[in-house]
């Protein structure tokens, strides 16, 4: 099945086998190839793959409903871990198929608005099964609700259905419906940065869709402004120079401490969430983070502790990490952030530079 990394091929003696999509799959994920596939354990592949026609297909019109989530927990990784120890979740795992297993696991109530939202899906961002989430651009048909008919927008689509089952051992639908609810909490939150920044949010809804005869599915959905540009992960670090790069990464540096400074951990800051300017000329000066699904609220009141061995003289000075964007920096990081940011961050430290005092103290010699 397309998506999966490989497709089931059937001789005309009825022979099967499993032919990868292409080479690379085989190269870069052989190791990380389903148990199923390696077994050619068909039965077991087709029943987590065989699901009902995605309904997002170019072309399809929905409609949509105002929705407000219930608030977010602000657990770090909520739905990541699996309960192994459950029994029931383990069985139901291997005994229930992944249309049966929504409907047995619909989305947090929260609360549905008056109003409704027709659209047509015009083009796929990223779409198709599996994905974690459909992305893809519509455009407005006919709204009860203050929205543009004249341009498309991007709307988010978090449905489990089309989640890959075979891969991964979360809790698939308390994960994605906590990635809604804490998105639509920090564009919120953000509202003054949208449209600069983060892009422009138009609002949380929800969907009802075909199920099992009489019972629909529920899911959920987020429209946004379509941000022009080109995602960080799609452009060479090796086709810029180091200023070049610089800019960037200090158009990034800025973005995510506005973000903070509007109370917002993003929690996944990756060159595949950073929209830069088409124009080249214009990379320099702003970087849109186009992914909360993972972000945090920071609470009013919360207390930091530095590092044993750590004297703090001053406030931490946040700032992105460049663990995801190695290949982007070739400088030495810290102390260009102390030269770029010296009017602002005086004596603070940043956590980077907290870790390495931690690491490096001296141990304290015991006097006998």
């Amino acid at each position: 099945m397309p998506g999966y990394g490989a497709t089931i091929h059937e001789q005309e003696d009825g022979f099967k086998y499993f032919v990868l999509d292409n080479e690379e799959v085989g190269r870069r994920h052989g190791k990380y190839l389903p148990q199923c596939i390696i077994d050619s354990d068909f039965a077991t592949f087709n029943f987590y793959t065989q699901k009902p026609e995605l309904p997002y297909a170019i072309g399809s019109c929905l409609k949509a409903h105002p929705h407000t989530p219930q608030p977010p927990d602000n657990d770090i990784t909520p739905g990541d871990e699996f309960d192994y120890g459950n029994e029931r979740m383990e069985h139901e795992s291997h005994t229930v198929d992944p249309l049966h297993r929504c409907l047995l696991h619909p989305p947090w109530p929260g609360k549905t608005e008056a109003g409704v939202v027709e659209f047509k899906v015009v083009d796929w961002v990223q779409a198709g099964d599996p994905n974690n989430s459909q992305v893809v651009a519509v455009r407005i048909l006919n709204s009860t609700l203050d929205l543009p008919t004249d341009v498309d927008l991007l709307a988010k689509i978090y449905d489990p259905l089309y989640f890959d089952y075979l891969h991964y051992h979360t809790n698939i639908f308390q994960y994605l419906d906590f990635c809604y609810r804490r998105e639509t909490a920090a564009y919120r939150q953000l509202t003054d940065l949208q449209g600069n920044i983060i892009p422009k949010y138009y609002g949380s809804f929800t969907m009802s869709l075909p199920g099992d005869g009489k019972i629909s599915r529920h899911v959920r959905m987020i429209l946004l402004e379509i941000v022009p540009g080109l995602s960080m992960d799609k452009l060479s670090p090796s086709g810029f120079k180091q200023a070049e790069r610089q800019e960037m990464m200090k158009a990034i540096v800025d973005s995510e401490r506005a973000v903070y400074a509007h109370k917002v951990i993003n929690g996944d800051m990756h060159p595949r969430n950073i929209l830069f300017p088409p124009d080249p000329l214009d990379r320099g000066c702003r970087a849109v983070i186009v992914d909360f699904g993972i972000s945090r609220i920071i609470p009013n009141v919360q207390k930091e502790y530095p590092l044993p061995g750590v004297t703090r003289t001053a406030p931490p000075f946040h700032c992105v990490d460049t663990y995801n964007f190695f290949e982007w920096v070739d400088w030495d990081w810290d102390a260009w952030i102390n030269e770029v940011y010296a009017d602002i961050k005086g004596t603070s430290l940043t956590s980077r530079e907290e870790c390495v005092k931690h690491i490096c103290r001296e141990p304290k010699e015991e006097k006998g």
